[in-house]
């Protein structure tokens, strides 16, 4: 691939890192910090979709912020938002507030990726989109998995680390505002693409977007309660903890290239197939222990299926419209991914709630097992 386009995009990569390991270690310590102060999984898993509700509202009104006022402002204006969130979580552990707060916060995040990935895709075309894409995602996922390592330093109470949230944003925004990216071409409109002409031009990456939104929010959202409920602890319990993200690490470059080649549907098969077994599995270390450096390694594979799966969407959809119409699709995919944010956690907190912290998994194997069948019957 030409170095070319990696030193073009090399300020979006760094950036997505620094934001990725903000980004978790919200969704690691919350539901922590909530789980301490009494509250049940249903409440827990209905503030944590709060983040998805704001997704949604980025996805309708995302594009309008980064119209009215430019990529790189837009960028910083969310950066600077989010570091107050951060702020502001360290004085309260009400469960509305800190609904409202994952709100806000999904509104800013979803509103930065908007505007990192639809300029990277602009800058990228359809011989190294995948691979493009394939990178930033592990740098994603580096800075996701991070996150557990620097929150293992510490504890779930310790406000310095809302503190360490705000310094990692602040290095996100310096980096993008000293940035000299050419600027992508505006929009012609403000608004999301239509669902309708989405599914247009690709029904299978359509739903997989909203399936990746069960998964994604799902797990990120949860992971942390099963994990303190299984009784992990220490090292292991930082890498299970990242290991949704960190597990796109083994999977997001040999995806790109296979997405590159073969019809992107029968990779997205293969992904899930390798889901449901690795969660296959899990269930039964739930039920007959296993080792926990076994369990680990389980929880990577796990995870590096479910994180390539938007990716993937992203991409089959780019290889099918014309690049004008960049922020409009991405914004509309981040509606679909949000209200699978919204959906999942909120439906996977109540089998927690009513049966046992296992039944995340049982949920997990099911959206897998629909998106294979679903892509199997529809060509």
């Amino acid at each position: 691939m030409n170095t070319n386009i990696l030193t073009r995009v090399r300020p979006i990569l760094i950036t997505v890192f620094a934001v990725a390991i903000s980004i978790n270690l919200f969704f690691v310590m919350l539901p922590i910090r909530l789980k301490d102060g009494g509250f049940s999984a249903t409440d827990i898993g209905m503030a944590m979709s709060m983040f998805a509700v704001g997704a949604i509202l980025a996805g309708l009104f995302g594009t309008r912020v980064v119209i009215r006022s430019g990529h790189i402002r837009a960028f910083c204006t969310m950066a600077a938002a989010l570091a107050i969130v951060a702020v502001t979580h360290s004085y309260t552990n009400d469960i509305w507030v800190t609904g409202g707060l994952r709100m806000i916060a999904g509104f800013c995040f979803v509103t930065n990726f908007i505007t990192l990935e639809s300029w990277l895709n602009v800058l990228s075309d359809k011989s190294n989109r995948g691979k493009i894409f394939g990178i930033y995602q592990i740098c994603f996922a580096a800075g996701f998995g991070a996150a557990p390592f620097l929150f293992s330093l510490s504890n779930e109470q310790d406000p310095r680390l809302f503190g360490l949230i705000g310094v990692f944003l602040c290095i996100a925004l310096i980096i993008m505002s000293m940035s000299r990216l050419p600027l992508p071409e505006m929009p012609k409109r403000s608004s999301a693409m239509s669902l309708k002409q989405l599914w247009s031009y690709s029904p299978s990456a359509t739903m997989s977007c909203f399936c990746a939104g069960l998964i994604n929010a799902t797990s990120v959202s949860l992971i942390s309660l099963y994990a303190y409920d299984h009784g992990v602890s220490g090292i292991w319990l930082s890498l299970i903890l990242g290991s949704y993200q960190m597990g796109g690490l083994l999977t997001q470059i040999p995806t790109g290239w296979l997405a590159d080649r073969y019809d992107k549907r029968l990779v997205t098969s293969g992904l899930m197939m390798m889901g449901i077994v690795s969660n296959l599995l899990i269930v039964a270390e739930y039920f007959y222990p296993m080792p926990i450096e076994m369990l680990v390694v389980i929880f990577l594979i796990s995870g590096g299926s479910g994180v390539a799966l938007f990716p993937l969407a992203v991409t089959q959809i780019f290889d099918h419209i014309d690049l004008k119409d960049a922020m409009p699709a991405t914004s509309t995919m981040q509606i679909i991914l949000g209200a699978g944010g919204v959906i999942g956690p909120i439906v996977a907190g109540f089998l927690m709630t009513q049966f046992s912290s296992i039944w995340l998994y049982y949920f997990l194997i099911a959206i897998h097992l629909f998106v294979i069948i679903f892509l199997l019957v529809r060509k």
